[in-house]
């Protein structure tokens, strides 16, 4: 028996209707955790003042670089939504079949 380097299939297996499955849960997760951090990323250096150019330092001996004020959870919470809607928008162009992902 001769060695096959890749598998025969026969044509009965193949179909022309493209498979219809949902996204599974893992996979949506993974791309929620993707656009939460490019959204995050994007975020981050909005409204941002650093020190020098505060006029009150308020810390001695602190960076200048540092930011006064870098309001962490308003920018958490605007990261989230932002990628709660381009998530929502890339499951729905998953799930619709418009783009096919599966080859």
């Amino acid at each position: 028996m001769p060695l096959r380097l890749f598998p025969v299939f026969a044509p009965s297996q193949y179909s022309l209707q493209p498979e219809t499955k949902l996204m599974n849960i893992p996979g949506a997760i993974v791309i929620f955790i993707i656009w939460w951090w490019v959204s995050f990323l994007a975020v981050l250096p909005r409204n941002v003042t650093g020190r020098w150019e505060a006029p009150d330092d308020g810390v001695k001996g602190a960076d200048p670089g540092a930011p006064v004020s870098p309001e962490i959870k308003r920018k958490v919470w605007l990261a989230t939504k932002i990628a709660a809607g381009l998530w929502a928008v890339t499951v729905a162009i998953i799930i619709s079949g418009v783009i096919n992902f599966r080859g």
